[in-house]
C-alpha cells in the first residue's frame, strides 16, 4: 500500500471538508511529535506538491519520511482517529478489508497507525512502491493536429506551371525533354510565337 492508496482511503470518510493539499498535512502532522523550541521540523509543502503527494504523482521524499519518522507518535495518531464517530471508522475498516489487510480483531485506530507508520518506514528505508498513478501525455485528438504532424502539400511555382503547359503543348512533336532553362529562353518564346500556327517538325530543332 502506497502513502496516496492510504490517504484516500481515509479522506472520504475523516476528511471534514479540507482540501487534498490540507489532509495530507493533517496526516503528517497527527504522526509526529508536536515541534518544540529545540526541533522545529515541519513537514511543509507547496500546495501543488501535496496534492500530488495525495494523487499518487509523487511520493513523500526518502529524506522527509527520514525525518518524520524520527519524530512518530501513534498514540497522538491513535487518539486523533477514534475521535472520529464509529460509522466512518466501520467504513475505513470495510475498505482495508478490500486492500487485503488484515482488520479481524483491533481498534480500526490502531490498524490505521499501524500501517501509517510502516509506510513512512519503507519510503524512508527506499522499500516503497513507486506511485501508482504516472503522468500521461495527453494523445491529441483526430481534429488537433501538431503543428509538426501538419504537412501541407507545396504550391506550384510560376517555373513549374509554365513547364507543365510548354511539356503538354509539345509532347506530341518532341522527342527529346527540353530543359527548364532551354524553355524559358527568349529564343524558345520567339520560336514558339512563330510557330504556334503550324506544326513543329523534329527537322526544325537546333
Amino acid at each position: 500500500m502506497t502513502f496516496s492508496d492510504f490517504a484516500k482511503i481515509l479522506y472520504p470518510f475523516i476528511g471534514e471538508g479540507k482540501g487534498y493539499s490540507k489532509f495530507v498535512s493533517t496526516l503528517i502532522d497527527y504522526i509526529m511529535k508536536n515541534p518544540n523550541d529545540d526541533d522545529a521540523y515541519g513537514f511543509t509543502k507547496e500546495d501543488s506538491t501535496l496534492y500530488k503527494i495525495y494523487n499518487g504523482a509523487r511520493n513523500i521524499s526518502k529524506k522527509d519520511a527520514s525525518s518524520i519518522c524520527a519524530r512518530l507518535d501513534q498514540a497522538k495518531f491513535c487518539k486523533w482517529l477514534a475521535k472520529f464517530p464509529d460509522e466512518s471508522l466501520d467504513h475505513i475498516r470495510a475498505e482495508l478489508r478490500s486492500h487485503g489487510v488484515d482488520v479481524t480483531g483491533k481498534k480500526v485506530e490502531y490498524i490505521c497507525c499501524k500501517n501509517f507508520a510502516i509506510i513512512l518506514q519503507d519510503i524512508s528505508n527506499g522499500k516503497s512502491r513507486k506511485p501508482r498513478i504516472a503522468k500521461q501525455a495527453k494523445k491529441p485528438n483526430n481534429s488537433e493536429a501538431s503543428p509538426e504532424s501538419e504537412v501541407n502539400e507545396p504550391e506550384a511555382s510560376p517555373e513549374s506551371s509554365l513547364s507543365i503547359k510548354n511539356r503538354k503543348l509539345f509532347r506530341n512533336n518532341l522527342k527529346d525533354y527540353l530543359s527548364i532553362d532551354a524553355m524559358h529562353s527568349g529564343r524558345l518564346i520567339k520560336e514558339l510565337n512563330d510557330n504556334l500556327s503550324r506544326p513543329i517538325s523534329l527537322e526544325e530543332k537546333d
